[in-house]
């Protein structure tokens, strides 16, 4: 992995955050245009192409927050781009190497043993188990 890659996963979501910031502008610009439009302008004569104009530069901003949201959206977290190139390694190197396909049977073969040391007898079995834990 290069150092690129590895600063480029540590960034992620700095670049989603300026992404979210960059995308609220044309949302607070077409909020502002669509109020503009219902308070101020009638739709008389004389203010049409005042109407025409801010509908236009609303309509321009919510594309751009559609198209800059649509990136932020598909840019992934750090985790998630963690997770997209660790999971894969780590899954194949465990299938690969055979000592690290043990350890899941020989941890259940532990925990096996040591319950099978503290199952409680039919009498007396709290008695019984701590006896066994202060013999040792």
């Amino acid at each position: 992995m290069s150092p690129f890659l590895l600063y480029l996963i540590i960034k992620l979501d700095a670049i989603t955050n300026f992404l979210q910031m960059v995308s609220a502008l044309p949302l607070m610009i077409a909020a502002i245009g669509v109020m503009w439009f219902i308070i101020v302008i009638d739709h008389t004569k004389e203010n049409k192409g005042k109407a025409k104009k801010i509908a236009k530069y609303t309509i321009i901003a919510l594309t751009f927050f559609l198209i800059v949201h649509g990136f932020r959206t598909l840019i992934p977290t750090t985790k998630e781009a963690a997770i997209l190139l660790v999971v894969p390694k780590t899954i194949n190197s465990i299938n690969k190497n055979e000592k690290l396909k043990n350890i899941p049977n020989k941890l259940l073969d532990l925990a096996d043993d040591w319950i099978d040391e503290f199952k409680p007898n039919k009498k007396h079995n709290k008695i019984n188990n701590f006896n066994n834990l202060t013999d040792k």
